[in-house]
């Protein structure tokens, strides 16, 4: 299996001075228009500002619509997912943060002083019942192709790219779930779109591996229905950075021991392709900095070629010195996420920091797969 890419297209969806957009995902509906949305609207990777935004395009997209606001809480909104379920309803997944308020203090030597004193305002309006109303994993719904919304409904995981509909209509969501004394990637169902959530089956708990964290699941169903999670690691140590998987044959309950993919980056994005190939787009935070697209022929076993989507050039910016950075590493880049079109190439959208430093741009690739 040699295969090449073929871009045939590179777009802008949210490029705005002095703001950074970030983690992007998409939907494409049953009459192909493409959804995206997005943490927007911000200044930095952690700050109080993010807001959950959503743009559309109808023409395969050339063009897209400016932002439209869908969740802005108390907190920062971050990591969007969203899926359009079988009766045409839309689905947005989110999760909130604190770290502007718990972080604060750390946060001074990435943004400076003045940047943070101006976090202040924000946290100190926080009360009990946000905490206890916004603070946490949430879901939404359109039932108007986003006219309006849904109020927030918990959930009881997040992954950055949201649930997954399995062949029969169920939702599916790998995800992380933190409890009191552990956080483990938990596979829950529902069957009411969302409006309730059982436990299927653990697959790990995150700290299960020496001196890695594992986090940011993503899940496919395979042809013969067996359940394909992918999940990134944090390691101190570089090289372990690679993503590793573990196979599900039972719905979600049971899961096979984790193993690794040999494939660097994170975190992973999984896309059961028209053709048969798997692909898992990822981000590569190490030169030559960018987005990848790893192959599988035989529905993730091997993952033997792994292909540049786009690269970006940091020569001009300051990268960080701590090359141990896990979260906060400049350059920031990554957390792509693919379909297929209805002629069977590809579009895939992802947030990028920009050269100059300042803010991060959402920018979308139209391809196709050669060879």
């Amino acid at each position: 299996m040699i295969r090449q890419i073929e871009r045939l297209r590179m777009d802008k969806l949210y490029d705005q001075p002095g703001k950074f957009g970030a983690w992007p995902s998409l939907a494409r509906t049953a009459d192909s228009e493409l959804l995206v949305v997005f943490s927007g609207d911000r200044k930095n990777h952690i700050d109080p500002y993010g807001k959950t935004l959503l743009v559309r395009s109808s023409d395969a997209g050339r063009s897209w619509s400016e932002p439209q606001l869908i969740v802005n809480t108390p907190f920062d909104d971050r990591d969007p997912g969203i899926l359009v379920l079988p009766d045409g309803r839309w689905l947005v997944s989110l999760f909130t943060s604190e770290l502007f308020v718990s972080w604060a203090e750390e946060a001074v030597s990435y943004y400076g002083a003045e940047e943070v004193a101006a976090w202040k305002p924000y946290s100190d309006r926080l009360t009990p019942e946000d905490y206890r109303q916004y603070l946490g994993n949430f879901s939404l719904i359109s039932a108007d192709r986003g006219a309006s919304w849904s109020p927030l409904r918990r959930l009881p995981v997040h992954g950055p790219h949201g649930p997954i509909l399995d062949r029969d209509g169920v939702l599916l969501y790998l995800g992380s779930e933190i409890k009191e004394s552990r956080v483990d990637v938990a596979c829950y169902a529902s069957s009411d779109a969302g409006a309730s959530w059982q436990l299927r089956g653990v697959l790990s708990n995150a700290h299960a591996l020496p001196g890695i964290y594992l986090c940011e699941p993503h899940l496919v169903q395979l042809p013969d229905g067996r359940l394909l999670g992918q999940l990134r690691v944090n390691a101190a140590d570089i090289e372990k950075r690679q993503l590793i998987q573990s196979v599900s044959a039972d719905g979600g309950r049971s899961w096979s021991p984790v193993e690794s993919t040999g494939v660097w980056g994170l975190p992973p994005h999984l896309l059961l392709h028209s053709s048969g190939l798997l692909l898992c787009s990822y981000g590569h935070r190490r030169e030559p900095f960018g987005q990848r697209v790893a192959l599988s022929a035989d529905v993730g076993a091997s993952w033997p070629q792994v292909l540049s989507l786009a690269e970006v050039d940091y020569q001009d910016c300051k990268l960080a010195e701590d090359v141990g950075e896990i979260y906060y590493q400049i350059p920031d880049l990554g957390y792509p996420a693919t379909v297929e079109l209805a002629d069977g190439s590809l579009y895939s959208v992802w947030y990028q920091s920009r050269p100059s430093g300042e803010g991060a741009m959402i920018l979308g690739c139209h391809w196709q797969l050669t060879g």
